[in-house]
């Protein structure tokens, strides 16, 4: 039921051409990632969750949960397969931003570290209150 709504909302969403790639569709899941965790994530617990900011524009909304990331843009034509990231979860928010927040994200081996390079990078982030399980 999950990825069938991230579908809808992935297709309702577009803010950019389909000429143009989803920052989603290069990141390889396929393959164990050095930064997967040894013990499978708490999912019974609340998450920590923060909104990225440039100005005023809300960008990104970011949950400490391996997960989904999610793109402004709809996804290529036909069956829409769902990428999962080894240690957070993310719905970004700006098409514009996509490109530059995948390519901090590819750079960092951890969570602490993203939210780090975002920082430096001049983006506000903002703690929310904990996504629920």
């Amino acid at each position: 039921m999950k990825a069938a709504i991230v579908c809808a909302c992935l297709v309702s969403c577009a803010s950019r051409t389909r000429d143009e790639p989803s920052p989603i569709e290069e990141y390889d899941v396929t393959e164990p990632a050095d930064t997967a965790p040894a013990v499978p994530p708490d999912t019974t617990a609340p998450a920590p969750t923060w909104s990225i900011w440039d100005g005023r524009l809300k960008i990104m909304t970011l949950v400490a949960r391996p997960g989904p990331l999610t793109s402004s843009a709809p996804p290529p034509p036909g069956p829409a397969k769902l990428q999962l990231h080894p240690f957070l979860s993310a719905s970004a928010h700006s098409g514009i931003h996509e490109d530059r927040l995948r390519r901090l994200l590819r750079a960092s081996t951890s969570l602490e570290g993203y939210l780090t390079a975002l920082r430096d990078a001049g983006f506000r982030i903002q703690e929310e209150a904990p996504m629920p399980p």
